[in-house]
């Protein structure tokens, strides 16, 4: 709706939501990396668009999940008993994961969980590493004339230093 009450508007999340996607494009360290790393703009530009096109059938996903949880919410009032003590949604998809899915794919959820968390990590501490070897390390290597072995070894201890420094 338009807002009012306790419902979500839908306006300030459309607004919400082209900001988020505004700032994720334009300011993002691994998206701004793709697209230095394209071999022209218009390859850049092409990623962008094919980045953002594909993504959004993945967010409309997203969104759908979470109206299928809400459904089956409001119609089992024994799962609603579930979520008593914590009148929020936030527990909804875990509650509805640890309570109503098979024990087997539980496990295949909770790996798909941590391998996104993973490759988000991981995508941060490669940006990152390549941004600090490109920006800090490679001008002091081509100062002191530096070997390939000394540059690699220099991006190795960037790369653990900034993995220990996300992940503490």
């Amino acid at each position: 709706g338009g807002g009012g009450g306790d419902d979500v508007a839908f306006f300030p999340m459309l607004f919400g939501g082209l900001v988020l996607y505004a700032s994720y494009y334009g300011a993002d360290q691994s998206q701004v990396q793709r697209q230095m790393s394209a071999s022209s703009v218009d390859a850049a530009k092409y990623s962008l668009l094919l980045n953002g096109i594909v993504r959004f059938p993945l967010t409309l996903l997203y969104v759908m999940l979470g109206v299928a949880a809400h459904g089956y919410y409001a119609t089992h009032p024994e799962f609603q008993q579930l979520l008593a003590d914590d009148p929020s949604v936030d527990w909804l998809v875990p509650r509805f994961v640890i309570t109503r899915v098979p024990q087997g794919m539980r496990a295949v959820i909770f790996a798909a969980l941590l391998a996104a968390a993973m490759s988000s990590l991981d995508s941060s501490i490669n940006s990152l590493s390549a941004s600090t070897l490109r920006d800090l390390v490679q001008p002091i290597v081509h100062a002191y004339k530096y070997g390939s072995t000394e540059a690699a070894e220099s991006a190795r201890i960037a790369h653990s230093e900034q993995a220990a420094s996300l992940t503490a």
